[in-house]
């Protein structure tokens, strides 16, 4: 007789094992990261950079260590860069997910770099109210707007511990603090919706400097999420009119209308971020989608991800992960859904409905 076998053969993920780099390099130099890992079954693996500036790069390893390169040409901003390594069946990532948890929640939550599990629940104290936006400063340490509490609050990003009240309630006016960014000239820049300005604070102290973008300047309505982009200029969406403002990035000065009020269905536009085709992707809450403009106009492209596409539930935080993928906090539903990064394509559900006691996610980032 001919007896029958049968072999499952399985595969282990590789393991990333180094990601080195200098901190800092001049402008238009060319910047060296030098990746390296082990698998016990495969030789190579691709390597995907995020290097934080909106641009992604991937290429194949060309030994233990491979060294990838990349040139920054805005001088003074601080960019988190973000690593991915696939096998050909299995993709691992370097980086954490973090995601401020709105309302009932108060806190941080952290998830796993690769599978999105549920890690730790931080700054659950401290003053924390109403968490809009946790960014990497500088520093190497997490800032995080308190909206109901008119604050920037800092803590350790390795392990959560609270730091300081970097800066203090109501500091220059600060009226439900929004998004939040380190520009060229190392100061945070925070949105004030309440008084529809942007403040300037020193990036060492956290001492009010001045209203970068004075009082309702052309035409701004409720600031909310701003980013700086390649050109160095400073983008702010208008909350309450559904459009996108640019100002100067040296001087504040109103240059124009980006994103004019409502184009391509844009309702309540919450985190924006400039894409690795350099194009602009807003979330559009009341619509249930990822708007995408061109990058240098500002003219509507298309809807990225179409409206309550993977069930998709009031759209508020974007990031573009370390496997160059886009990925979506639905605030109705506590979940955070991936798509890919180049077609806008549903793929899964990253982290699970209400992970660890996740409510209301807003602003998302890798760290």
């Amino acid at each position: 007789d001919i007896g029958a076998f049968e072999y499952n053969v399985s595969n282990t993920a590789p393991t990333i094992t180094s990601v080195t780099g200098a901190p800092m390099v001049d402008e238009d130099a060319v910047y060296s990261l030098d990746l390296t890992f082990t698998d016990p079954n495969d030789s190579t693996v691709t390597w995907t950079v995020n290097w934080g500036d909106g641009q992604i790069s991937s290429a194949l390893s060309t030994g233990a260590t491979t060294t990838l390169t990349h040139t920054y040409t805005q001088p003074g901003f601080t960019y988190n860069i973000l690593v991915s390594a696939n096998d050909g069946d299995l993709t691992v990532f370097q980086n954490e997910l973090l995601v401020p948890s709105y309302a009932a929640g108060d806190s941080i939550f952290r998830y796993e770099k690769t599978t999105g599990a549920f890690l730790q629940e931080f700054a659950t104290a401290n003053g924390l109210d109403d968490p809009i936006q946790a960014i990497i400063g500088p520093d190497g340490y997490l800032y995080v707007t308190s909206e109901k509490s008119d604050q920037v609050l800092r803590y350790n990003a390795v392990n959560g511990a609270f730091i300081d009240e970097f800066v203090s309630a109501g500091s220059g006016g600060l009226n439900e603090p929004g998004g939040l960014a380190f520009g060229p000239d190392g100061n945070l820049y925070v949105s004030s919706f309440a008084t529809d300005e942007v403040l300037r604070y020193d990036g060492t102290s956290g001492a009010f400097i001045d209203a970068f973008v004075t009082a309702g300047s052309g035409g701004l309505n409720g600031p909310y999420g701003l980013t700086f982009g390649s050109d160095g200029n400073l983008y702010i969406n208008s909350y309450l009119d559904s459009q996108v403002l640019r100002y100067k990035g040296t001087t504040g000065a109103f240059i124009d209308v980006f994103v004019s009020p409502g184009s391509g269905g844009l309702s309540t536009p919450e985190q924006m971020i400039f894409g690795p085709d350099r194009n602009l992707y807003i979330a559009s809450y009341d619509t249930n989608e990822v708007l995408r403009y061109n990058g240098t106009t500002g003219a509507f492209i298309d809807a990225f991800v179409t409206a309550g596409l993977g069930g998709l539930n009031q759209t508020t935080g974007l990031a573009f992960g370390p496997d160059g993928n886009l990925y979506v906090a639905d605030h109705r539903d506590a979940i955070i859904l991936r798509y890919n990064g180049t077609t806008g394509v549903f793929i899964d559900k990253y982290v699970s409905a209400g992970s660890g006691g996740l409510v209301k996610p807003v602003f998302i980032s890798f760290l």
